[in-house]
């Protein structure tokens, strides 16, 4: 089984470096700079857990319904359901045929291997399997539909009629907003029933104890309900169950596999007996003509998968030549029988003395390999460890040197050496249309506020002093600073506190621009106080709760000034019910001239009432406009 030809993954699809290549490899990648710099990803759960693994058939009823059934399940052992009773059998040692295994091992040789897939709902999970089976040339693109329909279909289990417990089945109603309107051949030739044909209803395996003792007290106090808690005294804690799903389907031309390792455990509805977190699922369908037992390839993966080196090494692949070279292993140390008659028990104890001599064997191999890459290992884990951490203490802004203006210096070496780069870049014809942004974003500020400004200032600061300022600090801080895309210009709090200083200035006699040069020279001592302190570690103490309570108070601020204003107009400009005011006593006095008549003709604006229209208008374009940016 070691020689044959493997070809991996087909085209179009991408193969990662084994674990093997990257152990061989370790070394010259924790020396070069790349792996100081790469990105840190979220870190995967790869720690092997107990397994439940559930077999599930896809079978036909009486109304020639098809359904998956569960035909067998592995605690450790494997349990099978009688055929003839419908009953669970006594767990035993899974006994396999050596073809099914090597037809195993061809099926993940050539077909759809998804690690680590970020999915949480049964739909999710079969439309990612299906397009990747149609990438890797397994089934055709118009079998999509038929291949999620059966995968899609529900689940039964051995005591679901006997106990009467019919719970919804989510996966066959969540599997129409994929499918569609796509019609399945429901036929009886589809399928040869591995069970015996009667009508199951499928279990919620997400229901909990308490649940069921409410919905269902009939179940509480059956039979059914003991077998359930005794199943799930039997399954260890922290246990993650495997799904393996075969069956033969008439429109397939060849068979098709998926094996999938989920990035982390999740209750997939109505598919398990047990409220267990699903990691792994195998699904392997194919026609009936194909040669391929498609039952004893299903126990075949379920008994690896209850294998305590395979599931380790499966919880710990990085692509399926790993999982190629665990089956490998699982081969070595499997004893095949001669097909021959054996007359007596007794020339079968050997079997049992040659299968200890092989886990002997492969436990020493083991061991070996542990104590030589053990060492190397650790001194390559302590290596990383430290450049990690060299580069996180490097690339800390926040953290003190404590030096007088240490950080300052910390900042010109890191920055000052993409100086010229950045220029070069923002002259790039791609950079046009961020600069155009840029120049808008600091422009329309500048205007905004201006106008404001100067009615706050009296005219002593306006438009015209915001453009020059917000311009030549902009320029200065991008060429000192070395950060060019830092946007300065003046916003809502700055306009808060010029207009409380102009009041003070007022009311204290002192002249307005002489005191705001004074707060521009202060502003200069106390920066270079904090700069050369490294006061900016400081920001690491500022929670978003503070932002938000500042942003809150300047909100609330221009609000108020929002209906001051309106209060202003209306008190300037108040609603008459006749304009002008004279023309209510001539109509009083019942003499109206030919100058009171003209005067009335030329009717004055309603300053107030429009003022109102025009902040409500403004304020339902904003609100709506927002509300249409954050639509879909």
């Amino acid at each position: 089984h070691r020689f044959e030809d493997n070809p991996g993954v087909r085209r179009h699809l991408m193969k990662k470096p084994s674990r093997s290549q990257i152990t061989r490899t370790s070394k010259k990648l924790a020396s070069t700079p790349s792996v100081k710099k790469k990105k840190k990803k979220k870190k995967l759960d790869r720690k092997p857990h107990e397994v439940f693994v559930e077999l599930n058939e896809l079978v036909v009823d009486k109304n020639q319904e098809m359904h998956w059934r569960e035909t067998a399940r592995w605690i450790k052992f494997e349990e099978d359901v009688e055929e003839d009773t419908a009953r669970w059998g006594k767990p035993h040692v899974a006994s396999l045929s050596f073809r099914s295994l090597l037809e195993l091992r061809k099926t993940i040789a050539h077909g759809a291997v998804l690690l680590d897939l970020e999915q949480t709902t049964l739909p999710g999970i079969a439309h990612l399997m299906v397009e990747t089976m149609i990438i890797s040339d397994q089934i055709r693109a118009e079998d999509r539909a038929n291949v999620l329909r059966a995968l899609l279909l529900k689940h039964s289990h051995p005591n679901d009629e006997k106990e009467g417990f019919f719970p919804r089945n989510h996966s066959s109603s969540s599997m129409n907003s994929i499918v569609g309107n796509h019609h399945h051949n429901h036929t009886t030739d589809t399928c040869v029933p591995l069970m015996g044909e009667e009508r199951i209803e499928m279990a919620d395996p997400k229901a909990n104890e308490t649940e069921c003792k409410e919905k269902n007290p009939h179940l509480h106090n059956s039979e059914g309900h003991r077998k359930y808690l005794k199943l799930m005294e039997k399954i260890p804690e922290d246990a993650e169950a495997t799904v393996v799903l075969v069956g033969c389907v008439q429109f397939l031309e060849q068979p098709t596999m998926a094996f999938v390792r989920l990035n982390e455990a999740v209750f997939l509805e109505s598919v398990l007996e047990v409220p267990i977190p699903v990691r792994f699922i195998f699904v392997l369908l194919g026609p009936s003509q194909a040669n391929m037992d498609y039952h004893e390839i299903g126990r075949s993966i379920s008994t690896l998968m209850s294998d305590k080196h395979f599931h380790e090494a499966a919880y710990m692949a990085d692509d399926r030549q790993d999982l190629l070279n665990a089956i490998n292993e699982f081969l070595d140390c499997s004893i095949v029988i001669p097909p021959s008659e054996v007359e007596g028990k007794d020339l079968l104890k050997s079997i049992a003395t040659f299968q200890k001599l092989l886990l002997k064997k492969r436990k020493e191999r083991e061991q070996k390999s542990m104590k030589e890459g053990t060492a190397q290992e650790a001194k390559e884990l302590c290596e990383v460890k430290a450049e990690e951490e060299e580069e996180e203490a490097e690339d800390d802004p926040l953290k003190r040197t404590g030096i007088f203006f240490g950080g300052l210096v910390r900042d010109i070496k890191r920055r000052y050496p993409k100086y010229l780069s950045d220029i070069r870049d923002a002259l790039h014809s791609q950079c046009l249309a961020a600069v155009l942004f840029i120049y808008f974003a600091a422009l329309s500020p500048a205007i905004t506020f201006g106008g404001l400004l100067g009615e706050k200032t009296e005219g002593l600061m306006g438009v015209s002093e915001l453009i020059i300022s917000t311009s030549v600090l902009g320029i200065l801080f991008s060429l000192l600073g070395a950060q060019p895309l830092l946007v300065i210009g003046f916003s809502g709090p700055l306009l808060v506190f010029e207009e409380a200083f102009y009041k003070f200035c007022q009311t204290q006699g002192i002249e307005y621009l002489t005191g705001r040069v004074w707060i521009g020279l202060w502003l200069i001592v106390f920066i270079f106080i904090i700069v050369a302190a490294e006061g900016s570690f400081l920001v690491r103490y500022i929670s978003p709760f503070t932002q938000e309570i500042f942003a809150f108070l300047i909100s609330l601020i221009f609000i108020y000034e929002t209906f001051y204003k309106l209060y202003k107009v209306f008190a300037e400009h108040p609603l008459l019910k006749f304009y002008p005011p004279d023309v209510q006593s001539s109509l009083n006095a019942s003499v109206l001239s030919t100058d009171a008549m003209s005067l009335g003709t030329r009717m004055q604006p309603n300053t107030a009432l429009l003022s109102l229209i025009l902040m409500l208008g403004t304020f339902f374009i904003a609100f709506f406009m927002r509300k249409f940016k954050n639509s879909r």
